[in-house]
C-alpha cells in the first residue's frame, strides 16, 4: 500500500531541486510541514491531505500546499504558486514504495488571507499504485 507521504517525500525532493521554487521560496526553499513561528516571507507549507482508494489497487491522493506572502500584493504569492505548480504538474517522480501513476495540478487560487498576508493554494491529485 503507498502512503501519501512517499507521494509528500518525492514532490518535496523535487521542489528542493527546481530552481525556479528556489528562487521564489528561497535556497533551500521555505518548504514546511510545520512553519517556524518566525518564518521568512515568503514560505509554503504542507496543508490538507486526504487519500482514497481506488478500483484495482490504486489510491487517490490529494495534498494541498499553501504559499504565503506578505509582500504587499497577490504577485508574489501567484508567482510562487506557479513555480511549485510547473515543478510538480504531469512530473514522473520516483516514491520510495509503490509507484506514481500521475501527479495533476488541480487547481490554484491566491487570496487574501488577513490585512497584510496573501495565500497561494496549489491542489495536487496523485495516484498511486502498490
Amino acid at each position: 500500500m503507498s502512503s501519501i507521504f512517499t507521494v509528500q517525500e518525492a514532490a518535496h525532493a523535487a521542489l528542493a531541486a527546481d530552481p525556479l521554487v528556489k528562487a521564489a521560496l528561497g535556497d533551500p526553499p521555505r518548504i514546511w510541514d510545520r512553519p517556524p513561528r518566525d518564518a521568512v516571507f515568503p514560505f509554503a507549507a504542507y496543508g490538507a491531505q486526504r487519500t482514497s482508494e481506488l478500483p484495482e489497487g490504486l489510491q487517490e491522493h490529494r495534498i494541498t500546499l499553501t504559499v504565503y506572502s506578505r509582500k504587499g500584493g497577490r504577485e508574489e504569492a501567484a508567482q510562487a504558486i506557479g513555480a511549485l505548480r510547473q515543478a510538480l504538474h504531469d512530473k514522473a517522480l520516483t516514491l520510495a514504495s509503490g509507484a506514481l501513476v500521475n501527479l495533476r495540478a488541480v487547481y490554484t487560487d491566491v487570496l487574501k488571507a488577513d490585512g497584510r498576508t496573501f495565500q497561494g493554494l496549489l491542489r495536487l491529485r496523485a495516484v498511486t499504485e502498490s
